[in-house]
């Protein structure tokens, strides 16, 4: 994922990163939104990882590197929700708010290096 679109993925997990911080520290339960948010932008970086997967190995690029990053960004919100469901109490949203902080953070690095 480059450009516009990465960066546009960026905001909105650290969107959905505030949104799921806000429920943990109110102490609620995920709410659906956020869960369908979370799966809107997984589909949206599997079409992209799907993408920049295709171009791995294009001059100038560190190809092992990008293609760590592209996996990275596929699999940390679902660890989230896996984290995040073994919680006790109302505190579930926490890991799944840590882990799309990361994710904002990995999409931003992969656009760096593509």
């Amino acid at each position: 994922m480059t450009g516009r679109a990465a960066t546009t993925a960026a905001l909105y997990a650290g969107f959905l990163a505030l949104w799921a911080l806000g429920d943990a520290l109110r102490r609620r339960e995920p709410s659906r939104y956020l869960l369908l948010g979370g799966a809107v932008l997984e589909a949206a970086l599997l079409a992209g990882a799907a993408i920049g997967a295709g171009e791995l190995g294009a001059p100038g690029q560190d190809a092992p590197v990008h293609g760590g990053y592209l996996l990275a960004s596929i699999v940390l919100f679902p660890l989230g929700l896996l984290l995040g469901r073994d919680r006790d109490g109302r505190l579930a949203p926490a890991p799944l708010a840590v882990a799309l902080l990361a994710l904002a953070i990995v999409v931003l690095r992969a656009k760096a290096t593509a």
